[in-house]
């Protein structure tokens, strides 16, 4: 089972396999709490914070979104500032056949409901679909469907 760490750096490494051209960081600051996980930006959308958590296994219904209150404070300064600023809880499928991510970019959520939030998968041996990601927070089109896209349903 990855660690957040491993995550994160796995999610760095794939957007900069896409987008070669732009700037992909994975915070570290034990110092400061709360500047989001990784800081992005990939040239042909605008720069990026992301803020992700790990889920030891696949929910079973609504799960708690566990942001402090510092996390929560940066995504909404950054927001007010116009950065895409949102939140991603990923988990591992049985049998490592890949991972699952869902995406919000409402720092105030506090209970995810993974049957109605849009999904993102990375099979294993593939990278994550990171210019879909990036383009819907950007739009505001996650963590809640809406008109332009459907829940997606894991497959793999």
């Amino acid at each position: 089972m990855p660690k957040e760490t491993e995550l994160q750096t796995e999610f760095v490494k794939d957007a900069k396999k896409q987008f070669p051209e732009g700037v992909f960081y994975k915070t570290n600051n034990r110092f400061i709490a709360g500047p989001p996980d990784i800081i992005g930006h990939p040239k042909v959308f605008k720069s990026f914070y992301c803020e992700m958590k790990k889920l030891d296994r696949p929910p079973k219904g609504n799960f708690k979104l566990e942001l402090t209150a510092n996390q929560r404070r940066w995504m909404h300064n950054l927001q007010r500032a116009g950065i895409n600023a949102f939140w991603a809880v990923v988990w591992t499928l049985p049998s490592q056949r890949g991972r699952v991510m869902i995406t919000g970019n409402d720092p105030d959520e506090r209970i995810v409901d993974p049957d109605t939030a849009l999904r993102y998968y990375r099979e294993k041996g593939k990278i994550w679909p990171i210019s879909t990601i990036v383009a819907n927070t950007e739009r505001g089109v996650c963590g809640k469907p809406s008109s332009m896209m459907s829940p997606r349903r894991a497959s793999i």
